[in-house]
């Protein structure tokens, strides 16, 4: 994973050994926020502040605990961390990345868009500061510039929901290209359901309805009996104005459902397909039959 995560040029610096570190903090789960409890974040504080005393000009110690800070969203302490390892090792690649990671969480947008920015000049090919800067230039309302540190960050990582983020950013300021990068994910990673989904909605938006015929199709074919899917079919038929091929689809959702054994059938989230599918059926049901 980190190799992915941290691509940077060739030639190492007196900063890299702080940069590695803050790195495999952030790979590991060290510095990403959420992901240890309070309890255990404040005995691995304490660990880090021991460390620190017995080599207090050891700068990737700062960051280490920094990265622990912002983990526990105490973002100042987190960015004075962050300043004393960037003053005992100034120009320290991972001290900027440290600070700019923080004001992201922090939501202090602008100025983590600088320093990330800063950091990327010498280090473009780090996944996570372009996926933090394209964060903060969606947040600034910047989507169109986003979205090459998406493209850069996804072509060495391909994740699904970094994908889906940058299709949400295109979604109002250029649709047929958010679709695009969704289809680009689909040829990528496969038709995960996610995936589809989200294009579903993007075609539907914009009535392109045999596109979403095709994408829910695609999905049906790997759950040929989902009531729910089938309900979404029926509507687009519904809304193609195919009446009678939406009857079709909205009974075998019911169909699907009266299949289900009993354990699975009396659920809520079964009780609202079939309630959609039964209204459905009769919405394109016409009048005199039964």
């Amino acid at each position: 994973m980190t190799s992915r995560l941290w691509r940077h040029r060739s030639g190492a610096g007196s900063s890299q050994g702080v940069l590695a570190a803050v790195l495999l903090a952030l790979t590991s789960g060290v510095l990403s926020t959420g992901l240890l409890a309070h309890g255990d974040l404040h005995a691995q504080i304490a660990a880090a502040t021991v460390r620190i005393a017995r080599d207090p000009r050891n700068a990737a110690l700062y960051l280490e605990r920094g990265g622990m800070y912002r983990a526990h969203r105490e973002w100042r302490l987190a960015l004075a961390d962050c300043d004393r390892a960037l003053r005992l090792k100034p120009g320290c690649s991972g001290g900027r990345l440290c600070r700019g990671l923080t004001l992201a969480d922090a939501g202090r947008h602008a100025a983590a868009e600088r320093e990330l920015t800063a950091f990327l000049e010498p280090y473009p090919e780090v996944v996570v500061a372009r996926v933090a800067r394209a964060r903060m230039r969606v947040a600034l309302n910047r989507p169109l510039e986003a979205d090459p540190d998406y493209a850069a960050a996804l072509a060495r990582h391909p994740n699904p929901d970094w994908y889906l983020e940058r299709a949400h950013a295109l979604r109002q300021a250029d649709a047929p290209r958010a679709i695009a990068v969704l289809d680009e994910a689909i040829d990528k990673l496969g038709p995960l359901v996610t995936l589809e989904d989200y294009a579903i909605e993007l075609e539907l938006a914009a009535a392109r309805y045999a596109p979403a015929l095709a994408r829910v199709d695609r999905v049906l074919a790997t759950m040929p009996r989902s009531a729910s899917w089938l309900v979404r079919r029926a509507d687009i038929l519904e809304r193609s104005n195919r009446l009678a091929d939406a009857r079709q689809s909205y009974g075998d959702a019911i169909a699907a459902i009266d299949a289900l054994p009993p354990s699975r059938r009396h659920t809520r989230v079964i009780a609202d397909v079939l309630a959609q599918a039964r209204a459905g059926l009769e919405r394109t049901t016409p009048v005199g039959r039964p």
